[in-house]
């Protein structure tokens, strides 16, 4: 049985040898079957053979090509760390830090167009963190802090940063900050600016900031110009303006709170959209005039919770479907020819709702303010709105008052305020209902056009569709 055994796996040795290739080696030079490194991944590291530094930097690329440290860079007094010049270059900090002790200038310095910077860290430097002048500019995940210009400054056109932070920059130079884009089409994303010695991020026009934040500047949280778009971002506890957008702007999704100024600032014709604005020692929001402000909240700031233009004939903004509650005056305030419906204004410490002419109020619920519920001048529609228990602060605090003349009041339901309507006269108020007013529900003038009142309990009496009924 053994003998067998061993004829077998001999049989299966000589069968194997008989399959297997010749074991010399063919004629000639040994050569490699492989790609080369270089062939895989062809990038240049920097050093002084490659990219040598000159009088004013300690290394200058002026080629086209990927790039990559391959060491940390602390740069010499009076020089950049990096300066790039040629289009088309990649550079990769792989992780490593640009940093100085002295007075350097800039880290990076871009004069190029199309040239992209990834993946490191700019420390200390005297200068700036990342200056590019070339347009097209890529900054990816580059962390910029105590940097004694601006951290993060594109001044080419369409430049992105992304994933990128600057913190505790500016100083040396007046008004310099956090992120800065100076041309349009640049976009600023999911990137943070931290006490920074100005603006935390700007953006000129028809540029574009997404899910950023800026927090702890000495000047406004972010700031951008005309036609600009602002979504998901968060600003707080900034020594200025927490957001704020120029004329003919968006901002989606956004948050303001504890900021040293107002809130949420918008220019002309911008639309603002499921935005926070609270707790900040000025307004909620500010805004230009023919805004549009929709499913935003404006709550516990030290003033307003949103205000216009007050002193203009073309205010003409809209505020809709918003909530503003416990600020320190007015929960809003608007200019002439605005629309307010749909709205929740409660507990604000002066009048719910104060509207200047022409204004169209409907809607909304009014409630526990401190003077007045709804307080308008003249030419304005007051309609539909539940106005309850105005006028915590004052003894003669009204659901709805009037200052001037031509308004109309219908619809209304005021319950457990001082005053139901006060008019000032020349108004016309049919169709309301009101309970528990010890100042009167309906205190007119003779020259009011008025529904006639019914009151008590019981079935109502009459059918005369412009009654006003007080019970």
């Amino acid at each position: 049985m053994f003998a067998r055994r061993l004829s077998f796996v001999a049989t299966i040795l000589v069968a194997g040898g008989a399959l297997a290739g010749p074991i010399n080696p063919p004629a000639g030079p040994i050569a490699p079957t492989n790609k080369t490194l270089d062939e895989v991944e062809p990038r240049i590291p920097l050093s002084q053979e490659t990219t040598p530094g000159d009088a004013d930097s300690m290394f200058r690329i002026e080629e086209p090509g990927s790039y990559y440290l391959v060491d940390d860079i602390d740069i010499e007094a009076g020089k950049y760390g990096v300066i790039i010049v040629s289009d088309g270059v990649t550079l990769d900090l792989k992780g490593f830090t640009i940093s100085a002790t002295g007075s350097s200038l800039d880290g990076i310095r871009i004069g190029s167009p199309n040239v992209r910077v990834h993946n490191g860290a700019i420390i200390g430097v005297e200068g700036g963190g990342v200056w590019s002048f070339g347009g097209r500019t890529i900054l990816d995940r580059v962390r910029v802090r105590s940097c004694g210009s601006w951290g993060i400054y594109c001044f080419g056109p369409e430049s992105v940063v992304r994933g990128c932070s600057a913190s505790n920059c500016g100083g040396i130079e007046a008004d310099t900050g956090g992120i800065y884009v100076l041309q349009r089409g640049s976009i600023i994303e999911s990137s943070t600016a931290d006490n920074n010695m100005a603006e935390g991020m700007y953006a000129v026009e028809a540029s574009r900031i997404l899910d950023s934040t800026s927090h702890s500047n000495t000047g406004i949280g972010i700031h951008t110009e005309d036609s600009c778009v602002i979504s998901g971002c968060i600003s707080f506890n900034n020594g200025d303006v927490g957001i704020q957008v120029g004329e003919s702007s968006t901002a989606i999704g956004c948050a303001a709170s504890d900021n040293q100024s107002t809130g949420i600032s918008a220019g002309s014709r911008s639309v603002l959209e499921t935005c926070t604005s609270s707790g900040n020692l000025l307004s909620g929001f500010r805004l230009g005039r023919a805004c549009i402000v929709r499913n935003c909240d404006g709550s516990s700031n030290t003033e307003d919770g949103i205000v216009t233009p007050l002193a203009t004939n073309n205010a003409n903004s809209t505020i809709v479907d918003s909530v503003f509650s416990d600020n320190g005056a007015f929960g809003i305030r608007v200019g002439n020819g605005s629309v307010v419906r749909g709205c929740v204004v409660a507990q604000n410490g002066s009048a719910g709702i104060d509207a200047n002419t022409g204004v169209a109020i409907e809607g909304c619920n009014v409630r526990q303010n401190g003077t007045d519920g709804i307080v308008v001048v003249g030419d304005c529609r007051v309609s539909n709105n539940t106005c309850d228990n105005n006028g915590a602060s004052v003894a003669n605090g009204a659901a709805i008052r009037t200052t001037s003349t031509d308004n109309r009041i219908d619809g209304n339901h005021m319950t457990d305020n001082d005053i139901g309507v006060s008019s000032s006269g020349d108004n016309v108020i049919f169709g309301n209902s009101a309970s528990n007013h010890p100042g009167g529900s309906f205190n007119v003038q003779a020259s009011d056009l008025i529904g006639p009142t019914i009151s008590g309990s019981g079935v109502i009496g009459s059918t005369n569709p412009w009654a006003n009924l007080v019970y």
